[in-house]
């Protein structure tokens, strides 16, 4: 999930660009969440600083506070170095500063063409969503999901393990907290994880990071949910050696 944080000193405005953002994550069924809509920048700060996920930023420049939208950018850069940041405001002379304050803007909007400013919106929400699931994202991969009609995007740190469900053409895709049944194949979601992943046998991909214990007499892997899986004998010596080679400890 893409976190969005929308900040603005204008409540008008605020309620606008709010009702925008929502609109555009229900009809277009995308994986997000306006996580703060707000007129303080502190509170922004606050906020995303005890997230550790990159996140997407529409911002005001011109913020009556203790603060520019500029400033909050630098800031926002400080915590979030891979986040995607779009300044919204009714002063396009400004658009130059952004470039000197080398906070590295996806894009800028003026607020006073209303007819194109949910366009915009959409196109900048579509385009990070994109990028964040981009492999070369490496302060948090993560790989899309067709969930019923939404798309979803789930952090390749947070995957468990991947099994073949019992229904078929059907995989589940556990996390911490979640196991996620979706149309697709252990080959299909196995070519979009990374070197973490290892395929213990035909219907079931682990994470490595999130091997608790091995039991080599039995060839079983608890992962630290609890989960279990079989592992053949050839498999098991190439995991063995995995793990030597990059001298990871089990938890």
């Amino acid at each position: 999930m893409l976190p969005i944080y929308l900040c603005d000193d204008q409540k008008e405005h605020l309620q606008r660009l709010s009702k925008i953002i929502q609109n555009i994550i229900t009809f277009e069924g995308v994986d997000m969440e306006l996580v703060l809509a707000s007129k303080d920048p502190d509170s922004l700060l606050e906020k995303m600083k005890k997230s550790s996920k990159p996140a997407l930023y529409f911002l005001d420049i011109d913020l009556k506070a203790n603060m520019s939208g500029l400033d909050l950018a630098v800031e926002i850069r400080r915590f979030d170095p891979r986040g995607f940041i779009v300044f919204i405001t009714t002063h396009d002379e400004m658009a130059p500063l952004t470039f000197q304050y080398k906070v590295e803007a996806m894009d800028y909007i003026v607020k006073e063409k209303v007819e194109e400013i949910q366009g915009k919106i959409k196109e900048c929400m579509l385009y990070a969503l994109k990028q964040y699931a981009l492999p070369s994202n490496m302060v948090h991969r993560a790989i899309a999901m067709q969930v019923e009609d939404r798309i979803v995007m789930i952090s390749q740190d947070d995957i468990i393990l991947v099994e073949s469900s019992l229904q078929i053409h059907k995989v589940t895709i556990y996390t911490k907290d979640s196991a996620i049944d979706i149309t697709s194949s252990i080959k299909a979601i196995k070519a979009q994880l990374d070197e973490n992943f290892f395929q213990c046998s035909k219907s079931c991909v682990i994470n490595i990071k999130r091997l608790a214990q091995i039991d080599k007499k039995k060839r079983i892997l608890f992962m630290d949910n609890g989960k279990e899986c079989t592992i053949s004998v050839r498999q098991m010596k190439i995991l063995e050696k995995q793990l030597m080679d990059s001298d990871m400890k089990l938890k």
